[in-house]
């Protein structure tokens, strides 16, 4: 049965980051793991594989500003640095020098930040390994969805805080397989998450993180291709946005590419829709970059 999002919240912890609130949970002995969350939900996007990945890992997963139960300042800076800078700090207050990273969606943008800063040996914490999760690797093959197009409109902040609960359900539900679709709890807690904190007054903000990759692409590419760290992608193929076709993007681009997919019919939403597929393929990449 999955947590309730009240119980998700009463089991972690905050710390302050440039006078913001940042949520995060922590659980688990072991290799340190940092698992960053997509758009637009939170930390809880690793609820259904938090028990198994913590069975023999100390996992930290944040709520990125502007997400979940962390603050959204209506004029807060958004920005994939800012988010970077986020992990950063967290891991300095808790003592984390070495670190797995496991991102999904727009977490894997935080990712590509942290492993070109690797790269290019500014980085504060040293990466073990990296593994994606359906996300917008590569944004040239990206597919938004036709909300986020309005979202980064000029319409997006007027749009944004506006949003019917209904018309955003219905948009997370096309990006499900057509097998795994979520249930009305699962939406009512996705909800739950995007409005906690006036949250729907920030999205239009949140959404222009998906298309800010562009400006870091070739730099992101790059340590992609140059790194000696083990990186994986998981991926749902039947995912609208960064399905199959990223994953043909990923083998034409990354040297020896290490691809798993959890199956045909799994959408964007592989550790919610498959969610034992997916926690195989992650202990696998971390036990051999071990």
């Amino acid at each position: 049965m999955d947590p309730s999002l009240a119980q998700w919240k009463s089991l972690g912890h905050t710390f302050s980051y440039r006078g913001r609130s940042v949520f995060y949970r922590r659980e688990g002995r072991g290799p340190t793991v940092v698992a960053l969350h997509g758009y637009p939900l939170s930390s809880w996007d690793f609820s259904r594989v938090w028990a198994t990945l913590t069975e023999a890992h100390d996992v930290i997963a944040p709520d990125m500003v502007g997400f979940g139960f962390s603050d959204k300042p209506r004029d807060g800076e958004y920005s994939l640095a800012m988010m970077a800078d986020t992990v950063e700090a967290l891991a300095a207050s808790l003592d984390v020098t070495s670190a797995h990273l496991v991102a999904f969606d727009l977490g894997t943008a935080v990712a590509q930040e942290l492993l070109a800063r690797f790269e290019e040996g500014r980085a504060k914490v040293r990466l073990r390994s990296v593994c994606f999760l359906n996300g917008s690797l590569f944004p040239e093959v990206y597919r938004p969805r036709w909300i986020q197009k309005v979202l980064v409109s000029p319409l997006g902040p007027w749009v944004g805080p506006r949003l019917p609960r209904g018309l955003v359900q219905k948009a997370l539900v096309s990006t499900f397989g057509p097998h795994t679709k979520p249930s009305p709890e699962d939406l009512e807690r996705f909800s739950q998450l995007i409005e906690a904190g006036e949250g729907l007054s920030v999205t239009h903000k949140l959404n222009k993180l998906v298309f800010d990759r562009r400006t870091h692409r070739d730099r992101w590419v790059s340590a992609m291709q140059s790194t000696r760290v083990a990186m994986r992608l998981v991926n749902g193929p039947a995912d609208p946005n960064s399905g199959a076709h990223m994953m043909q993007r990923y083998r034409e681009l990354v040297p020896s590419p290490d691809i798993v997919s959890v199956g045909d019919a799994i959408g964007h939403w592989p550790l919610l829709e498959a969610p034992d597929a997916s926690a195989r393929a992650i202990l696998e990449h971390w036990a051999r970059a071990a």
